[in-house]
């Protein structure tokens, strides 16, 4: 073999090694972008300016809660990674207000038709739960997450916000994948004016759903 044809193989050699490490490079890439990109192709932030709830600035890390689960685990981010949910924190009495939440929050995931098993429901309890609201919870909703959390933690976790008192604030709160509460709807008394807000929650949750690609 000439010192031609030796140098021209080295070329193509060279050529079939480059063109090997961009087509590696380029599978990495396809599936490690969607990791970075996809948590920003949704902008919460921009959900104050087109919905019904109230932004909440700054966004609340669920891991600031210190919430606990039933077994006595720490509810974190990594837990809510895969769904979109509706918390609520309920007050020390659960009154018609505390019901009319509990509802609300039910019927809305209920109405979300293909996309309900993307949401999922969580009630925090920041006091001893009566026998009452115990009964309530077992027989009206067996779905909701039960997590614990105390009253001066959680608040101080909305410190920087502007809902006072959080624990006891009678809000629907809309908790992301990714760990973040970021939106918020006050709930009342009065049955019809409530389903009214669900149905405002809903309008929300289902466009947030559309135009997500997490959870």
């Amino acid at each position: 073999m000439t010192t031609e044809n030796l140098a021209h193989t080295d070329s193509t050699d060279i050529r079939q090694r480059r063109k090997s490490r961009m087509i590696f490079i380029a599978i990495i890439a396809f599936f490690a972008v969607p990791y970075f990109v996809v948590p920003h192709i949704f902008n919460l932030d921009k959900m104050g300016t087109t919905n019904k709830g109230q932004l909440i600035q700054p966004h609340v890390n669920i891991d600031s809660l210190n919430l606990k689960t039933s077994s006595g685990n720490t509810f974190t981010s990594t837990d809510t990674a895969g769904q979109w949910s509706l918390l609520y924190f309920i007050p020390q009495a659960c009154d018609q207000i505390c019901k009319n939440a509990l509802f609300s929050m039910r019927q809305v995931r209920k109405s979300l038709d293909k996309d309900i098993d993307r949401v999922r429901l969580i009630s925090v309890h920041s006091h001893a739960q009566t026998k009452d609201l115990q009964k309530l919870i077992s027989t009206e909703f067996p779905l909701n997450v039960q997590l614990e959390g105390q009253q001066q933690q959680i608040n101080s976790a909305f410190a920087n916000t502007a809902i006072s008192n959080a624990s006891e604030a009678n809000q629907i709160y809309i908790l992301s994948p990714d760990g973040y509460i970021f939106i918020h709807y006050p709930v009342v008394e009065d049955v019809q004016e409530a389903i009214l807000k669900a149905r405002d929650i809903r309008k929300d949750l289902k466009k947030t759903l559309k135009g997500s690609l997490i959870g």
